[in-house]
């Protein structure tokens, strides 16, 4: 069994693709249970469901999967939901780090808010930014982020807004920018990623939502974190909550650098990625140089394995037999977890 401090890690918009956590929602009731009863919170408060946006075959959203208030929600909704598979394991986070959107994730595990009150305030701030701001693009680019102060070409109507590795940054622009940057890009054969997004997260470009979503939740309280929580937006570990930290987690610069960096100066960890691409995973092997081989993992991918990642971390870090994955359950075991209260998975 393992005996380093551990690290859950919740990603934000990005990392999102059609189907994602579809397997487990077929074959793990714990997963299924929790979809379903966060699902009805989005029904009743956007009157559509993230479990057929995500999983119904004759779903319009299919090859279209980029829009703010559903990918808001559903990678919420996934995230959490894979946090209840987890613990439901005997896996426990020492510490939990989000980016961006994550951010609400990491908070809802660490009991700093309810988390059906998080998820309302995630579709919230969706519906604001999707009414009050311009249509946007995000582009990861694989090379140092000096390079974006040197190259004006990569300046055009866009912010630097993320610096996940020595080799790694994002920015956001104005759609009409994208080709632009990306021609660029190509002809100096540096690889890049356009973001499945519909907005320019991180840059001036939401800042028009920004009012709407405080009112929001101007009265919202938020309790100490059960659970120690490391901010990507500050770098460091944070446990005081206003208001205004879950709109400058979607608004403000990315720091997750720095952040690992800060969680790896005070302890050695194992890190476990609960986001839908494994990206922090990635991100992580390449900010920390000692070898990582059984100190990062991640669950869920496109290539649709997570239970057989799943399987393997449960295996790795508890090193006792368990049958994880059941296509049938007759009876749900309580689960209580410090700070959320008795919750049924």
């Amino acid at each position: 069994m393992h005996q380093l401090p551990v690290v859950f890690m919740f990603s934000g918009q990005g990392s999102h693709y059609n189907r994602m956590g579809e397997s487990l929602y077929r074959t793990n009731s714990v997963f299924r249970y929790w979809m379903d009863e966060l699902d009805k919170v989005c029904i009743a408060a956007a009157d559509f469901s993230v479990v057929d946006v995500l999983y119904a075959h004759n779903s319009q959203f299919k090859q279209d999967f980029c829009r703010t208030l559903h990918t808001h929600t559903a990678l919420f909704m996934v995230q959490y939901s894979l946090f209840q598979v987890i613990i439901n394991t005997g896996i426990k986070p020492d510490r939990v780090i989000g980016t961006s959107l994550g951010e609400f994730v990491s908070a809802a595990v660490a009991g700093v808010c309810d988390v059906n009150k998080l998820l309302r305030d995630i579709i919230n701030q969706a519906k604001f930014i999707e009414k009050n701001c311009p249509d946007g693009a995000m582009i990861s680019v694989l090379a140092e982020s000096n390079k974006y102060k040197q190259i004006s070409q990569l300046q055009c109507n866009s912010e630097l807004v993320a610096i996940n590795s020595d080799n790694n940054f994002v920015i956001a622009t104005e759609a009409a920018s994208v080709k632009y940057i990306t021609s660029y890009l190509k002809d100096e054969g540096i690889v890049f990623q356009v973001l499945q997004v519909s907005h320019g997260f991180h840059s001036s470009a939401i800042d028009m939502a920004q009012k709407s979503y405080l009112e929001s939740v101007s009265k919202r309280q938020f309790k100490f974190p059960v659970v120690k929580y490391v901010s990507s937006m500050h770098g460091w570990e944070l446990s005081k909550f206003e208001p205004e930290y879950f709109w400058n987690v979607v608004r403000k610069p990315i720091c997750f650098k720095q952040a690992v960096k800060f969680i790896d100066n005070s302890e050695k960890c194992v890190y476990i990625d609960l986001g839908p691409s494994g990206t922090l995973a990635g991100f992580v092997k390449k900010i920390l140089s000692d070898n990582l081989t059984e100190r990062v993992y991640s669950v869920m991918s496109p290539f649709f394995d997570d239970e057989k990642q799943l399987t393997r971390v449960h295996a790795q870090l508890l090193s006792s037999p368990s049958k994880l994955i059941t296509k049938k359950r007759t009876k749900m075991k309580s689960y209580v977890f410090p700070g959320q209260g008795s919750q049924f998975v």
